[in-house]
């Protein structure tokens, strides 16, 4: 009987600061039906702390729309020192017999980022119940598996393959008395992207800490970035492709390395393997990095490390394991002309960047880019041209123009200023998210489709292209009434950016579907976190659950 008499703890978005010498409580309980009985009378609360209110003092209540609104003269103990603040939120009744709730609050400053809270009949909070693997529940070895296995698969990522595969016809030529040089290749490679990694990583917990909301791939919101790597794309695919000669450990296939020569591009290789992997988001890192940014350092940086560590992996074992080299085809002319095709892969990926910029930049920005892109062809060109004398140092002199001019064009790509932002884009099929647009669908019976995506990320063009925007996915959404929601992170956006931090993930794709409100208890199931890579059985599937 006593333990029936325990006030419930409830849940809810509650905050509480400081004003003129008074305690304000904001609070929204998830279920309005627990504070039904609920007037500007007979609302008291009682703090666990001493001193966080004046107990003499009555507090002055208000209630509109479900939210309620508690200020009550402060007492002696700072603040500060009470985070979060508990207590009893009290329904006084007629006849003495009150109702208690615990509740648990904390500071406006800490809750300034929450995503747009679900208050209305009976409906969870988005920060709360929309959660199905928070960062919390992922442990650090777990973090560490899902970052070598990611790492692994973002080699046959279309930006990264190709310089995996100019690496591994490196080893082709290779004999059994070169075994040490490959080693040696294998271990600087692996270097090279491991400390690529943990840079990137020092970097975005530089910027969290210092207070930015950024997560993985955050650079590429970035137009100027979008253009540097968009230039050495174009650059990498003019190399593969036999119209310069200049050694990122790409060109001269096998001639360096069996050498023993050029230990050095092998750790630069490396660097430039994982610049051109930021676009991509591969299966499992989600979760890793999500984990990964809301650790401390050292914990973060591991994490980092070993997602550089998976990425090196496929090398490291051919450099280290000599009957692994046996899977590879003989040395040949071949070695030449697969050279050269590689070259497209990387051609069709600055090209998919200009198309990135044009949602950034607009016309100006792929205006800019290209023709920083005929500066560089220009300087190739001028390198063929064989000169003597003054001819030559004027040669050199236009050739270095041409260099500067690509790079110096990059500094005028900036991001429109009219440019549209994710909630104001019109899709021919689902709707741009927002936390307010979300929050009113939650509040209806109707199962939700959230798409997190960005126009930088190919793991998410792809996904939509084959598994989201096709007949039989419209079908199946029309058929079970589901509400599609896309929310574009090309460009920053923190309320997306929130939603992502919310499900313990630090980048994009993010699919999250919110099955329909059960008819008897009318509540909703715990929302589905998809998979990074669909397809549309997968969709489906987990649309046509009742």
């Amino acid at each position: 009987q006593a333990k029936s008499k325990i006030a419930p703890k409830i849940k809810g978005h509650f905050l509480f600061s400081e004003q003129n010498e008074y305690l304000h409580l904001s609070l929204k309980p998830e279920n309005r039906t627990l504070l039904s009985e609920a007037n500007e009378d007979n609302l008291e609360f009682f703090p666990y702390d001493w001193g966080a209110i004046n107990h003499i003092a009555m507090p002055e209540a208000s209630i509109e729309d479900g939210h309620i609104t508690i200020k009550h003269e402060r007492g002696d103990q700072p603040l500060e020192e009470i985070d979060p603040l508990k207590g009893l939120l009290v329904i006084k009744g007629n006849k003495g017999e009150n109702i208690g709730f615990e509740i648990e609050a904390t500071t406006e400053k800490k809750s300034a980022n929450a995503p747009v809270e679900v208050n209305k009949n009976n409906t969870s909070s988005v920060s709360d119940t929309a959660r199905i693997q928070s960062p919390t529940e992922t442990t650090w070895i777990s973090a560490l598996y899902l970052a070598l296995f990611g790492g692994i698969i973002l080699n046959l990522m279309p930006c990264v393959f190709p310089v995996l595969s100019m690496k591994a016809l490196s080893l082709v030529k290779m004999g059994e008395k070169e075994n040490n040089i490959a080693r040696m290749h294998g271990i600087a490679y692996t270097l090279g992207v491991i400390i690529s990694f943990l840079i990137i990583g020092g970097i975005l917990i530089g910027l969290k800490e210092a207070g930015s909301v950024i997560g993985w791939g955050f650079q590429l919101q970035n137009p100027m970035v979008v253009s540097m790597l968009a230039y050495l794309l174009f650059a990498i695919g003019l190399n593969l492709i036999g119209f310069f000669e200049f050694d990122f450990g790409l060109g001269n296939v096998g001639n360096k390395l069996t050498q023993g020569h050029s230990v050095g591009s092998s750790f630069f290789t490396g660097a430039l393997a994982t610049i051109v992997a930021t676009p991509c988001t591969a299966p499992f890192m989600g979760a890793a990095m999500g984990f990964a940014l809301t650790q401390s350092a050292i914990v973060s940086l591991s994490v980092f490390a070993t997602l550089g560590f998976g990425l090196a992996l496929p090398y490291l074992l051919l450099s280290f394991i000599p009957a692994t080299r046996k899977i590879l085809p003989r040395p040949g002319a071949w070695m030449n002309t697969f050279k050269q095709f590689l070259a497209f892969p990387m051609f069709a990926s600055a090209i998919w960047l200009v198309w990135v910029l044009d949602q950034q930049s607009g016309a100006m920005g792929i205006l800019i880019v290209l023709l920083g892109m005929l500066a560089i062809a220009f300087a190739v060109w001028l390198s063929h041209i064989r000169t003597q004398g003054m001819v030559r140092t004027i040669k050199r002199v236009c050739l270095a123009l041409s260099l500067i001019l690509a790079v110096y064009s990059v500094s005028y790509v900036k991001t429109r200023t009219d440019i549209k932002s994710s909630t104001e884009k019109v899709y021919s099929f689902g709707q741009p998210y927002s936390p307010e647009k979300l929050s009113e669908l939650l509040e209806g019976d109707a199962p939700v489709f959230v798409e997190m995506t960005a126009a930088w990320c190919i793991t998410c063009k792809i996904n939509h292209g084959v598994a989201l925007n096709i007949p039989s996915t419209k079908k199946a959404f029309e058929e079970n009434n589901v509400q599609y929601l896309i929310g574009d992170w090309t460009n920053t956006d923190n309320t997306i950016t929130e939603y992502l931090d919310s499900f313990g993930r630090n980048g994009v794709p993010l699919y999250v579907y919110y099955g329909p409100r059960n008819s008897s208890n009318k509540l909703r199931p715990d929302p589905q976190i998809l998979p990074q890579v669909l397809t549309p059985k997968i969709v489906q599937q987990s649309v046509g659950q009742k």
